[in-house]
């Protein structure tokens, strides 16, 4: 490989064994490389191995950021770069001439997507045909994609690419079929156990959509049974609610209606009616309970399920999502933040805000600046289900605020996170830019799961245009006053950029409700949004029951 002394190459994959023997032999005559690989402890010991002429850089091809950090790391320590061998990454040859890359001598660094780049790219020389080097030239085509984009219209060709209607978001008349073909017949996470942790706890959660609301009471057997918070009387609420979420606990474990003073115990059975014997021979006690509502619990969660008999049980509803997240000790987390809104927005408008990351750039700019990266990291469907993993900048520098938190604490998801909780199937090839898991189950939950982390947003249909919004953010309790203080230092940050969050969802509605746009239209990297308005899809045009 003559005339390629005091060059310079960056080698993705490097650190594999096709790339090391690459590597070696532009060493050899007297290039320098740059190792560009995932896998960190291989690559540091070929960069110890190779010498002060070898540089490792730490490069995952599905992130942008990591990408234009390897660039920015060969250029700061070699001052150019002549070659790019590709071993681990995939070619785009379907581009027209016009849109070549340039050649070697004015190669055009990485541009991220701010920037207009749909896909980043580096350009290299091709050695002419029969020269020693012809075999590092894989593909006859000048450019390539130096990332792995995420491309459904090729790894998931059943979700389709085509734009997405509006009608759904801003319809009363979609509105009104999809509360009865979806919300009044999927499972619906009302609650956690530890929140009724005794025998005679009681919460009491309210469902819009629906116009009741439902007691879940522990009972004497330990077992957590749902109710219609209706009294069998003349349908008075049994137990006046304070909020969206009340709880009370009763030493006797049963409810009792403040208008007649009916009483119930802990399996809905009437215990004691005043003046019992005034009522006519043909009211029978046993037949008059509180009405039942399906109720049942998946890793600590409580769900109910508002048909007059589910399709299918809870423990099967969730599918390979069941076990995907199976074993992850959300109990041991035991401090909740609580918090929830009223928006005027469709619940499908402010789930789909949260299930991309495509916006993190640019809405949480104030609260994490550059600090977690756009792409999505082994996204996985389930049946109704989705999730994905989102990830770091590693590079990214925080305040100093920060910074001293996260020493103290683990509370913040601008961190390294560690892997000693994650079930093997979230984050399995244990990256280290993995900050959380963000995975949605149908109809309208998000679950997230980090290293000491956990938190969930959920999105309740009031109306065609109104939405509840409740966030609950799980961490360890603090033992110290610093670990305090790191908390709350936390949760402020995570609140804040929630709020950000939010502050985007009205507007998107009264927008799509002018009848402008009659399609939104998504990238690779709305892939969950795209899954999710297909099941949506199914679930509406099933023949009902």
């Amino acid at each position: 490989m003559k005339g390629i002394q005091d060059k310079v190459a960056i080698i993705s994959g490097g650190a594999t064994l096709i790339g090391a023997a690459i590597a070696r032999e532009f060493l050899r005559y007297g290039a320098s490389v740059v190792i560009a690989d995932i896998d960190v402890q291989r690559g540091e010991a070929l960069q110890a191995q190779l010498g002060g002429k070898a540089r490792f850089v730490r490069t995952d091809l599905q992130r942008d950021q990591e990408i234009a950090h390897c660039v920015k790391d060969a250029m700061a320590a070699f001052g150019r770069i002549d070659f790019l061998v590709n071993v681990a990454c995939c070619y785009d040859n379907a581009i027209s001439s016009d849109r070549l890359a340039p050649a070697a001598s004015s190669i055009n660094p990485i541009r991220d997507r701010s920037h207009g780049n749909r896909c980043p790219y580096l350009a290299f020389p091709l050695p002419p045909e029969g020269s020693p080097g012809e075999h590092l030239a894989p593909c006859r085509h000048p450019r390539l994609s130096l990332t792995r984009r995420f491309q459904p219209g090729r790894q998931l060709p059943e979700l389709g690419l085509e734009p997405i209607p509006v009608e759904p978001c801003v319809s009363p008349e979609y509105f009104d079929r999809e509360r009865e073909q979806v919300f009044m017949k999927t499972w619906l996470k009302v609650g956690r156990v530890e929140e009724t942790p005794d025998t005679g706890d009681y919460k009491v959660k309210k469902i819009h959509f629906a116009k009741t609301s439902v007691i879940l009471i522990h009972g004497k057997d330990g077992k957590i049974r749902g109710f219609h918070n209706t009294c069998s009387h003349r349908g008075n609420k049994v137990i006046v609610e304070s909020g969206e979420e009340t709880f009370g606990r009763s030493k006797a474990a049963v409810v009792t209606c403040r208008f007649h003073g009916w009483v119930y115990d802990a399996q809905g059975q009437i215990a004691h009616v005043p003046e019992e014997e005034r009522f006519s021979p043909c009211w029978e006690k046993a037949s008059n309970g509180l009405t039942p509502v399906h109720t049942d619990v998946w890793e600590g969660f409580i769900f109910i399920n508002l048909s007059r008999e589910p399709v299918e049980a809870l423990q099967d509803y969730p599918g390979g999502m069941g076990q995907h997240l199976a074993g992850y000790p959300f109990a041991s987390m035991n401090q909740c933040f609580s918090y929830h809104t009223k928006l005027d927005c469709n619940w499908k408008i402010a789930l789909d805000a949260f299930s991309e990351a495509y916006h993190v750039s640019t809405i949480h700019a104030g609260s994490f600046p550059n600090a977690f990266s756009t792409g999505l990291a082994d996204v996985a469907l389930f049946g109704d289900h989705r999730t994905t993993g989102i990830c770091l900048t590693l590079d990214a520098t925080p305040t100093p605020i920060a910074a001293m938190a996260n020493e103290i604490t683990g509370a913040s998801l601008v961190a390294k996170r560690g892997a000693s909780m994650l079930p093997s199937s979230v984050n399995p090839s244990r990256r280290e830019d993995f900050s959380f898991e963000l995975s949605v189950v149908f109809p309208n939950i998000l679950i997230h799961i980090s290293e000491g982390i956990w938190f969930t947003h959920q999105f309740w249909p009031i109306a065609h245009n109104r939405t509840l919004w409740e966030g609950k953010y799980y961490v360890p309790a603090p033992k110290t006053n610093s670990e305090r203080w790191a908390v709350e230092f936390a949760q402020v940050l995570q609140r804040n950029a929630w709020l950000e969050d939010t502050a985007t969802m009205e507007d998107t509605h009264a927008a799509l409700e002018s009848g402008a746009k009659t399609h939104m239209v998504l990238q690779d990297e709305e892939i969950l949004l795209r899954h999710g308005y297909k099941v949506l899809e199914q679930y509406m045009t099933a023949k009902p029951e």
